[in-house]
């Protein structure tokens, strides 16, 4: 499957709640990630572009993503599985030579709007407004909130908090509460 997204930094959320929830938008759910991305000893997945990933919320899943293009949106071929155990999929996944090499977590509520996903993202580094679907649809749902679909940002989580780590110099770890 074809994900395409686009981020926002945003400071707080209060007024995009409200725009959703003055156009109708459905909210879907809420809940706490946690997150790990896994790569081998050569870091093979990140040279190519590629991610690894095994995430706790309300399901488990592990998720393989393959970049496609990286414009004013993102987009990945995403093969994502439930599986039924965090501790044992990370088990297994080390047993076949991968490694945890970063560890971050959020808390999200998902909207659904004109079939566009509108997640809003808390995370120990600040908030954040992703908005996945189609290009069209994310145009629009960006405008919708007042957001200018030329400053979105294309970055995963991981490759935010290295930049604000470096803005503000310190060491990266795990982006974690």
């Amino acid at each position: 499957m074809k994900e395409i997204e686009v981020k926002f930094p945003v400071k707080d959320f209060q007024k995009f709640r409200k725009i959703l929830e003055n156009n109708k938008a459905v909210k879907r759910t809420s809940f706490f990630e946690d997150n790990i991305v896994f790569d081998d000893e050569s870091h093979t997945l990140k040279h190519e572009g590629k991610l690894l990933r095994l995430r706790k919320s309300d399901r488990v899943t592990l998720t393989f993503k393959t970049p496609v293009e990286k414009s004013r949106f993102k987009i990945m071929d995403e093969h994502e599985v439930e599986v039924s155990d965090f501790d044992e999929t990370n088990t297994i996944l080390c047993a076949l030579g991968f490694h945890r090499v970063f560890r971050y977590q959020k808390k999200r509520d998902i909207y659904e709007i004109n079939s566009v996903y509108v997640l809003l993202d808390k995370t120990p580094i600040g908030n954040f407004i992703e908005i996945e679907g189609d290009k069209d649809g994310i145009a629009d749902a960006a405008c919708l909130l007042g957001l200018l679909i030329d400053n979105g940002l294309t970055d995963n989580y991981a490759e935010l908090y290295q930049k604000y780590c470096e803005a503000k110099r310190i060491k990266p770890s795990d982006m974690v509460f």
